[in-house]
């Protein structure tokens, strides 16, 4: 559940990151004399855009994050389908993060000759790509392996042979400390 919570946070501070750094490069335009007057109006209208598409990024993280946490309680519990579910979020989060991998994010797309006025993407930013990658792939990697381990497969068979509430580990399973006072 940890992994989902820090890719949040990574991805937010990346995005504050790379609005700061969108702002700087728009900035040296006008400084260099070659922007145009309505770039004024394309820097508001850019920045405005990229907002709104960070919230709205943003949401959607918070949401699946706290749909990861629901059914990993779930999952703790003994639902197989809740294994299930989470096993295809870790799946698509293994693609996009290889996906991400190579580039870090998008982030090395952008060089200093292409940029006006010689604006690098600070390295920071790049970094944050890969370790946002990076902590996702290993961590969802991590997590399907364990979650398809032996005793993780034991767990479920035995809370499936089990009643309602007598998950081993629980109050009321037989192998509970004190279950049989």
């Amino acid at each position: 559940m940890v992994i989902p919570l820090l890719a949040t946070v990574l991805a937010v501070v990346g995005y504050l990151l790379l609005l700061n750094f969108i702002s700087t490069m728009f900035d040296a335009t006008a400084g260099s004399g070659r922007a145009a007057p309505e770039s004024d109006e394309v820097l508001a209208g850019l920045q405005s855009f990229l907002l709104v598409f960070f919230i709205s990024l943003t949401v959607a993280y918070l949401v699946l994050t706290a749909l990861w946490i629901v059914f990993g309680f779930k999952m703790r519990a003994g639902k197989n389908w809740a294994r299930v579910v989470l096993t295809v979020f870790a799946g698509l989060w293994v693609l996009v993060s290889m996906g991400m991998l190579p580039n870090a994010g998008g982030m090395t797309a952008f060089s200093a000759g292409e940029l006006p006025g010689g604006v690098e993407p600070p390295g920071g930013l790049i970094a944050l790509g890969f370790a946002q990658a990076a902590v996702g792939l290993l961590g969802m990697i991590a997590f399907l392996l364990l979650a398809f381990a032996g005793p993780s497969n034991r767990y479920f068979r035995a809370v499936a042979g089990q009643g309602p509430g007598t998950a081993p580990g629980y109050p009321g399973h037989a192998g509970y400390p004190g279950a049989g006072r």
